[in-house]
């Protein structure tokens, strides 16, 4: 009988007794015994590379972040990343879906870093890159606590730059009027983005006005912060603060200006202090500067700097991707968690809104981000305190994303695209529809017949009116083109009528858009609260403006049942007055915008004055005379929202 193959390993009994095994089935010790001689099992060793391992751990993270629907404010935000219309080259990584902005660290550090955890050696946590925050944040929100120790410590050449810094002296406002500011600046743009810590800040405030001299008080980037929260919170006011005046009798009295024409913008003098103070960190910023640039950038705005916005944006976004806000690190506590992933939103929400005010595509793209969307539900109790409702700013979020779906239909969208029109615009507008019925029921209302009451007693009011103009916009924005289309029609530049009643439907809707608008801000402007230096305030009540306008003069050259009653032409006037009023008080913004409003005036005024007979050859003639001026003011107004005005 032939014997089976000689085994390699012993059988089990014999590895159990130690002892020599022949091999076969059975071994020779086994068969002696008269046992059973059974041998181990093995295995294939199968080589798998690295590579690989990392990309199932990639899919299973990102399989980890899946939303769950029954918790809307803890879900994900979900990307359609076609959006109507042609499909873009990807040419930019943009249509990547969930594409991780960071990756994998190739320096030599984190060679060495990866051999000594292999070891089971660690390096010791503080490094030479902690630097410390204002408020002892940077501990829990920078990265040095990451497990993972993706942040390792290397050498540089220190420069005297880093720490040196001239001598400047500053002047905060008396305790009471700062409580005022600082409260105002909360009011007005306290829910829509996550700027800092609530209860930390407001006890940082204390302790300074308590304890001027001391360290804390005195740190550089905190009082950068406190200074230009100060400013956005006096550029919200209605009047100008209180000052002491000297005249030349020697006489002092308490004046407070109402001049038309303010020597400064309200805030500009904390502004300038806070630019003073804040120096560009070099090898260890913290997440205070990234709060600071926040702040500094929206601040812009009121001056109508725009570019200058731009900038700060995005090396406020550089420093928060530096810092590893972006990335979920396990070892940090759910408030500091939290907080991360909220500044890293704003970030996101600043990059995208000042990308689009210069004409250019944003650092980072929403479906980019790491992170899900802001939420509560995991925030312990005694650190709710620290954070505003979650659900407008998620709303935001979501609202922004529609906008860059918009801007790219828009831009995508030339003059001989409008027999296509209606399907091209149909995507972002069920977004926009969709946006609308996802909006919690407490925060859902209509404007039809102006601002309703329920919501000027909430306490988030001037956030929620924000988001409403800015979903109103979204419709101004897809619907403007359309106007220009009916223009080129009643001046005979275009002859194709077949989609007439199509364009007139969505011209329609763009002007009640418009109404809302405008009946939001005039709501606003009765109870007081409206930003009478605000750049996004001016805007949507100018956008609101022109498509009022434009459809005015549209029904001026040809009738196109885009009638307007008594009541309409009392609030286009009110809207006008308001524009007027916030260009008077010093609003940069408002004063482009009054200019083109005069524009539109002139070329309504010049063509309402001619026969309405389109057989009367004079008319023929006013046109003739009037295409060349208007469609070089379309052009102009087609670019207001992208171009410095």
């Amino acid at each position: 009988m032939a014997t089976d193959k000689r085994k390699t390993v012993a059988c089990q009994r014999c590895h159990k007794k130690k002892v020599r095994c022949t091999g076969g089935s059975p071994c020779q010790n086994c068969s002696r015994a008269a046992a059973t001689c059974t041998y181990p099992l093995r295995d294939r060793n199968v080589v798998v590379s690295e590579a690989y391992l990392a990309s199932l751990h990639a899919h299973a993270y990102s399989q980890s972040q899946t939303p769950f629907p029954q918790t809307p404010n803890s879900t994900n935000l979900v990307i359609d990343a076609q959006p109507g219309g042609p499909p873009e080259p990807v040419a930019d990584g943009s249509r990547r879906g969930a594409a991780n902005p960071v990756l994998k660290d190739s320096t030599a550090e984190a060679f060495v870093s990866g051999l000594k955890k292999l070891t089971g050696q660690r390096r010791d946590s503080t490094t030479a890159r902690q630097g410390p925050d204002d408020m002892g944040q940077s501990s829990d929100h920078t990265g040095d606590d990451n497990d993972d120790d993706d942040d390792p410590h290397y050498d540089y050449v220190p420069l005297n730059f880093d720490s040196t810094a001239s001598r400047v002296t500053i002047k905060l406002p008396p305790y009471p009027y700062a409580l005022e500011l600082v409260s105002q600046f909360e009011t007005y743009i306290g829910f829509e983005y996550h700027w800092y810590l609530l209860r930390p800040f407001h006890e940082a405030v204390e302790s300074t006005y308590r304890a001027p001299l001391a360290a804390d008080s005195r740190d550089r980037i905190w009082l950068c912060k406190l200074l230009t929260v100060l400013a956005l919170g006096e550029s919200y006011n209605s009047y100008h603060a209180p000052s002491i005046e000297v005249t030349d009798g020697g006489l002092q009295q308490s004046a407070t200006s109402h001049a038309s024409q303010p020597a400064s913008l309200p805030g500009a003098d904390f502004f300038e202090q806070a630019l003073n103070l804040f120096k560009i960190p070099s090898e260890m910023p913290t997440i205070a500067h990234v709060e600071a640039l926040n702040l500094i950038a929206f601040y812009c705005y009121s001056l109508n700097r725009r570019k200058t916005a731009y900038t700060y944006t995005g090396l406020s976004i550089r420093i928060a991707t530096a810092l590893m806000l972006h990335k979920p690190v396990g070892t940090r506590s759910a408030a500091a968690a939290e907080h991360s992933k909220r500044l890293w939103w704003t970030c996101l929400l600043m990059d995208n809104m000042t990308s689009s005010e210069v004409g250019v595509k944003p650092t980072l793209r929403f479906n980019e981000a790491e992170l899900p969307l802001p939420a509560d539900n995991l925030l312990p109790m005694d650190a709710q305190g620290d954070f505003n409702d979650p659900a407008i700013f998620t709303a935001h979020l979501k609202l922004c994303n529609i906008r860059n779906d918009i801007h790219e239909t828009a831009g995508r969208l030339q003059q001989h695209d409008f027999a296509n029109y209606h399907q091209a615009v149909q995507h972002p507008l069920r977004l926009l529809q969709q946006w609308l019925v996802e909006m919690p029921d407490e925060y859902s209302f209509g404007f039809n017949d102006g601002m309703p009451a329920e919501m000027l007693s909430l306490t988030s009011m001037r956030s929620l009116t924000s988001l409403y103009l800015r979903y109103h916009q979204g419709y101004i924005l897809l619907i403007r083109p359309i106007f220009f289309k009916l223009l080129a029609i009643a001046l005979g530049k275009d002859t194709d009528e077949t989609p007439l009643d199509s364009l007139i439907n969505f011209s329609s809707s763009g002007l009640e858009a418009a109404k809302c608008n405008m009946r939001i801000l005039m709501g606003l402007s009765h109870v007081d609260r409206i930003a009478k230096y605000g750049f996004w305030e001016s805007l949507h009540l100018f956008s609101a403006i022109n498509v009022f306008s434009l459809a005015r003069l549209a029904h001026t050259l040809r009738p196109f049942s885009l009638y307007q009653t008594e009541d309409d032409l009392a609030l286009y006037a009110s809207a006008k007055s308001l524009l007027h009023d916030m260009a008077a008080h010093g609003n940069a913004a408002s004063k482009g915008h009054v200019k083109l409003i005069e524009e539109i005036e002139r070329l309504l005024d010049a063509v309402s004055s001619q026969p309405t007979t389109a057989l009367d050859s004079q008319l023929t003639v006013t046109m003739a005379d009037l295409e060349q001026d208007i469609f070089q003011w379309i052009e102009s107004i087609d670019n207001i929202d992208q171009y410095p005005s």
